[in-house]
């Protein structure tokens, strides 16, 4: 059985793998969608889309996880086609209820994701500390942490944080 599962990963972090290694433990293949693929630079989206797909690939096993681009809609219905048009899955994996939604209204099977640590793994709070020169590391994945670093996310991010 394959699975879907979509985030916006700015940044990837051990919270999105831990649900990645939930949607895994129920399926044989994940089909991971980098949402906001089309987002133009700013504080809530400040990687591209070429970044976040380098941090997820630093952390998954391409035999089982395929990664694609899912582009902003402003149009859930539209958003969803587009969706089946890159994947084909039997069950989504999300906490967000508008996308939960969309997706039991198309018969297809909904499974929400144990969040693990939210108040320390979510993508404004890690956002926060690279721009502030904060202990961001040990809430990313290793893999994450040497993209992060290599790309200069603290510098790029501290402007916004002064």
């Amino acid at each position: 059985m394959d699975g879907l599962f979509v985030g916006r990963f700015q940044p990837f972090h051990k919270g999105h793998l831990h649900a990645i290694h939930y949607a895994l433990e129920h399926t044989t293949h994940l089909h991971v969608g980098i949402g906001s693929s089309d987002a133009t630079p700013s504080m809530r989206n400040p990687f591209s889309v070429t970044e976040r797909r380098r941090m997820v690939e630093s952390c998954v096993d391409p035999a089982r996880v395929s990664i694609f681009e899912v582009p902003d809609y402003h149009n859930h219905s539209r958003w969803a086609d587009h969706i089946a048009r890159a994947a084909s899955f039997e069950v989504v994996f999300t906490n967000d209820e508008q996308t939960r939604h969309v997706y039991e209204r198309r018969n297809i099977a909904v499974m929400a994701v144990p969040f693990e640590e939210r108040h320390i793994l979510s993508g404004t709070n890690i956002r926060r500390l690279l721009g502030t020169r904060g202990d961001w590391h040990p809430l990313v994945p290793n893999g994450v942490g040497g993209v992060l670093d290599e790309i200069g996310a603290p510098a790029r991010l501290a402007p916004n944080y002064k």
